[in-house]
């Protein structure tokens, strides 16, 4: 029955829909398909603009322990003493190098 709509359909919509896509958008002549800018750098940037960034002054290792309490003003010597915590239960060795990676140096 060709003009009658399917049961648990919607019978005020009668145009067609196009079929959705699964994957990212097609290129088109060889072109590749744009992007949003994702990634490494679209992360640091963020961190950056949330005023989370790895001092110059006061490291002990790489800066993330006093760029952390700086951000929220915290005493350096107590955010240093929760990574080594961290660390001894076992996800401090995950949080402290990503967060090495993703916080931009003080500039």
């Amino acid at each position: 029955m060709e003009g009658m709509p399917t049961p648990g359909a919607d019978p005020r919509s009668t145009e067609e829909r196009p079929p959705a896509q699964d994957g990212p958008p097609s290129s088109t002549a060889g072109q590749p398909a744009p992007t949003r800018g994702g990634g490494l750098g679209e992360s640091r940037s963020w961190l950056g603009s949330q005023g989370l960034v790895r001092p110059r002054q006061g490291r002990m290792i790489a800066g993330v322990c006093a760029g952390l309490s700086r951000r929220y003003g915290m005493p350096v010597f107590l955010v240093r003493v929760l990574t080594v915590g961290a660390g001894i239960v076992g996800f401090g060795l995950i949080f402290y190098p990503v967060l090495w990676v993703l916080m931009p140096k003080e500039g």
